[in-house]
């Protein structure tokens, strides 16, 4: 609980807050493997997350850094002795890999936090090829019946909002019924709800915030589209 140490003389400390190397992870073929990190952040909260192995090897410690941006206190300098820690790691625990969200062959469906349905004896892990704002923009919040009565009941005799909605639910049933997939454009003078609608449909899915607010885990994101912009 105090954290990671090198046993040596002197004593070495690595880390205020444990963290360790729980399971490694590859796809079916046996390639992109990763490994599952756990650790507590500075307020003593649980996080795990799956990370591309060869991040172990970046140069500079990219993934400490990012360790630490997620609440990991790492003792300043301890940076590439904290990694060389992480990729000694020897766990017998296996998953298997999602570089994306969405369905598996076997018939899984990947979200960032949890695989709903089941992909045979392992686990499965989301381990992102890159960074992806989906991680932190797909999460629950509050229960249906509340979504269903503050925002579905809404809707009601609305059609912008009810085909915004229903599209929004629709999306992951293309997969099953081997339909392509599309997009559709909402237009028209500003205030009249454009925005509004796109928050709806949101909101199945995750934060569903103002995009004006800027919040980094919003679902829907803001494009301001100018004469410049479109140049460039």
């Amino acid at each position: 609980e105090e954290g990671v140490f090198e046993i040596d003389k002197p004593e070495i400390r690595l880390t205020l807050k444990p963290c360790g190397v729980l399971a490694f992870c590859r796809d079916g073929g046996g390639q992109n493997w990763g490994a599952i990190i756990g650790w507590k952040d500075r307020d003593g909260t649980y996080h795990e997350a799956a990370f591309p192995i060869g991040r172990f090897h970046e140069p500079g410690g990219g993934l400490a850094i990012d360790l630490a941006g997620l609440g990991l206190p790492i003792v300043p300098g301890m940076e590439r002795r904290l990694l060389r820690y992480l990729a000694s790691g020897t766990p017998e625990t296996r998953y298997q890999v999602a570089i994306q969200t969405g369905w598996t062959e076997a018939g899984a469906f990947v979200l960032p936090t949890r695989t709903i349905g089941s992909s045979g004896k392992e686990r499965i892990a989301f381990q992102p090829e890159r960074h992806s704002p989906t991680k932190n923009a797909v999460r629950t919040s509050g229960t249906l019946e509340e979504w269903q009565a503050d925002v579905a009941a809404r809707c009601a005799g609305n059609p912008v909002l009810t085909f915004w909605l229903s599209s929004s639910f629709a999306a992951p049933l293309l997969n099953l019924l081997e339909l392509e997939g599309g997009g559709f454009h909402l237009f028209g003078l500003t205030s009249k709800g454009k925005t509004t609608a796109e928050q709806v449909a949101g909101s199945v899915w995750g934060d569903a915030s103002d995009p004006a607010e800027g919040r980094p885990s919003a679902y829907v994101k803001k494009w301001n589209l100018t004469k410049n912009a479109t140049e460039g």
